[in-house]
């Protein structure tokens, strides 16, 4: 199962069924369910994204010379 490209973390939470079961002031406590595929894709993409993260923070780290 090949999840779409979306931007931002709302297009990546919206294969899941979302469950608000408390709230305290300005903290929501939320269950996230969903099939194991979305959530391993969803993980893949997630580490994917970390990973180039650290390679660009890599990269521009570096001294040009």
């Amino acid at each position: 199962m090949q999840l779409p490209r979306t931007r931002g973390l709302s297009g990546t939470l919206a294969v899941l069924d979302r469950v608000v079961t408390a709230t305290d002031g300005r903290v929501g406590w939320v269950r996230l369910t969903g099939s194991v595929q979305a959530l391993l894709v969803i993980t893949q993409f997630t580490l994917d994204m970390v990973d180039h993260a650290f390679d660009l923070y890599s990269r521009r780290a570096t001294a040009p010379y």
